[in-house]
Order: C-alpha cells, then structure tokens, then sequence
C-alpha cells in the first residue's frame, strides 16, 4: 500500500509551505518550489531531471538514496497500473464459461470443431430470426417477394438451391407449391424457440442486473461500507452517470479522490456556503458553541452556525491543557463574532456549564442586541443526572 502523501520518505528532507502539500521547501538549499509536491522535492534531491533545478548542497549518501527511492517508486506505480488494468480488463469481460464441460479431459479435434462450427451456425440463425422478427422478411428470402408463397418458419432457400427441390414447386395437380424451407429437410435444424437467446433488453433486467448487483455488494461488503447508504441519492447518481458515460472510462484513483476530487467538493461547499452568508444579514443567525472533552483528556470546541433552518459548521478549537474558565470561553466567543460578523448574530447558544453561562452574560454587557440562551439538551441532561441521585431512583 503507498505512502500516505504526509508520511512520505521526501518530507524527512523537506517541508510543506503553508500546510500546502503541493508547495515544498528544501531542508538543504531552502529552495522553495511552488507545485509538484513531495514527488518534484525528491527530483530535486536526486537530481538529473529537467523540470526541476539539483539541489547543491544536499550529501551524496542523500543523494543516491533518494534516487534509489525514485526508481522504487517509478516500478511500484508501474505494477500498481499493470494490476489495474488487468483488473479493469477482466472486470469488463464476461465471466469464461466452457461449453465442453463434463464432456471428459480429452475431446476429439473434429468433434470439437463440428461443435464450434455448429455453435456458429445456431448464432447465425438466432440473429437471423430476430432480425425478421424485428424488421420483417426479406425480399431476396423465398416466399419474401410479390408472388411467392410464405415460409412458415426457419430459413427459407431460393435460386439455384429451391430448383433442386421441384417437387416442392408443383402441387399435386400442377398448381404452384411454395418454396422448400430448411425445416423440411431436417426438423432438428433449428432449437425449441424456448430456448433461444434472450433479447439484449430483457438480459439488461435480469442477468446484467445481478451481475451489476454482485459486483456492487462484494465492493460494498469488502470496504465495510454500510449497506444503507445505497439509499442516499449520490450513490443512485453515481450510477446514473457510469451508465450515462459507458464503457471505456477508467474509474478513478484513489490518488484522484483524495486529491483534485476532495478539492472539487470543498470547493463547491466553499461556494454553498457563500450563498448560504448572503441571508445572514436577512434573517439573522444563530451562534452555537459546544465544548466536549474525550477519554484522553483532549478537548475540542466547536462553533456552528444556524440560520433560515440550516445549520453549517464554522471552526473548531483545540482547547486541550488551557483552562477553560469564563474569560477563555468569552474571548473565543468575541472571536467568533468577528469572524462572522456582530451584526449578524441575535444569538448565542451554549451549553449550562458554569463558565459558559457567565461569558454569556458577559457577551450580552458588551452587544446587547444579542441573547445567550442555555443549550435545553444540556439542560435535560442534568435534570435527569439529578434525578438519577434520588435515592429512590437509585434503587429501581
């Protein structure tokens, strides 16, 4: 499994720029390169490549290792794309199937290919009647033209083959007959009608449907995925648009999803959210701040946002070793105010905590077109531990 992109060799000699992954810095030069990642990092370490200057100052140990890292990695990616390829190939196929199963190890040559040729040849037929099933006869097919009989079924012959037959042109008091059909000559020649292949859209339904359906759960079982999430309605648009593109379109990495896909996404939440702050000002909003503290002592703060009945997440702080007294609370809450806007805001929400209510009070002295209100779950929660301390309660 490769590296995850923070946890790669090429970051123990270089550095992020801005927490951007894209943008590193050179521990040795201190040469700073503005794309590329820790792949173009470690170019610039090795040295020998044209789209990125060597770096001067890095030892020649470091050196040959990072060349050697390189060309680890150029076989790894090269493997890793053989197998999905060959994956994507056999995903694609449709599963081998043997029609001289059960028929022993050894199978003559000729009987083996008097079956292949007579396995054509049914093929040929079936396509053939569907074709007049769905079009209708052809005029260069005996009984097709102006004049002629009908054949009942099957594959009707004409021209030189129907004169080899008169018998069959000529009733018995010289009135005319209809052409010989291949039926006549070998009932056996076609299969029960029954047992002909099904039509490409009755196959879609059923066969193609469980195959689809087989492929999809052994992906979702195999990733731990919860089955009820084929309910939401990405996962019928994601289905909706492979079926729209077709075949042929190779699906992404996980390189991709992580990458400029992720970015995509934040980007269109970006711009949900910049729409969403445009009815602040309308409707006015609602700041609420919830703290919680895990099993490991590490305690987070969190600001939502909720306005016109959305709710849209903003920041949260990590508030784990600083004491969270009434000041804290308060000068975080101003933070927030700030950043969203003081105007916007008509109320606070938090939790009952001592501290929490106190900086409340203290934000309402200082913009008294605000309210803070205790959070009601919150206070729920300690009116049913307080119940719970009842010695009657106790015992029951």
């Amino acid at each position: 499994m490769p590296p995850k992109r923070t946890e790669d060799y090429g970051w123990q000699h270089g550095q992020m720029v801005d927490g951007n992954r894209f943008h590193w810095k050179c521990n040795y030069c201190n040469m700073v390169g503005m794309g590329g990642g820790v792949t173009r990092l470690k170019k610039h370490i090795a040295g020998g490549f044209s789209e990125v200057s060597k770096c001067p100052k890095v030892p020649q140990e470091i050196r040959h290792a990072m060349k050697i890292e390189l060309e680890s990695s150029k076989i790894a990616k090269k493997k890793a794309r053989d197998d999905r390829d060959e994956l994507d190939k056999r995903a694609g196929e449709y599963p081998p199937t043997d029609p001289y199963e059960g028929l022993g190890d050894e199978l003559d040559p000729d009987i083996r290919a008097a079956m292949e040729a007579s396995a054509q040849e049914r093929w040929q037929q079936n396509e053939v009647q569907r074709h007049r099933a769905q079009f209708g006869r052809s005029q260069f097919d005996a009984g097709g033209g102006s004049g002629s009989g009908s054949a009942s079924s099957g594959l009707a012959r004409s021209g030189s083959v129907s004169r080899m037959f008169d018998r069959f042109k000529k009733g018995p008091k010289g009135k005319s007959g209809r052409h010989p059909n291949i039926i006549d000559i070998d009932p056996m020649a076609f299969p029960d009608p029954d047992a002909q292949q099904q039509r490409i859209d009755s196959m879609l339904k059923k066969d193609k449907k469980g195959k689809i359906g087989r492929a999809i759960a052994k992906f979702f079982h195999f990733s731990h995925i919860p089955s009820n999430a084929a309910s939401t309605p990405y996962y019928r648009s994601m289905i909706a648009t492979i079926q729209k593109e077709g075949p042929g379109v190779e699906p992404p990495t996980p390189y991709e999803i992580s990458g400029k896909y992720l970015d995509a996404e934040v980007n269109d939440i970006h711009a949900w959210v910049k729409t969403f702050k445009q009815q602040w000002e309308m409707y006015g909003v609602t700041l609420m701040c919830d703290s919680w503290t895990g099993p490991t002592k590490m305690s987070i703060i969190s600001f939502l946002i909720y306005c016109n009945g959305r709710v849209v997440f903003h920041k949260s702080i990590d508030a784990t070793g600083r004491f969270e007294d009434a000041d804290y609370i308060y000068a975080l809450l101003e933070q927030v105010l700030g950043e969203i806007g003081e105007k916007c805001v008509v109320q606070v929400v938090s939790d009952n905590g001592a501290n929490f209510k106190k900086a409340g009070k203290l934000l309402m002295q200082r913009h008294p077109h605000l309210f803070w209100t205790p959070c009601a779950a919150h206070c729920i929660n300690l009116m049913m531990a307080d119940f719970g301390d009842i010695n009657r309660v106790k015992k029951l």
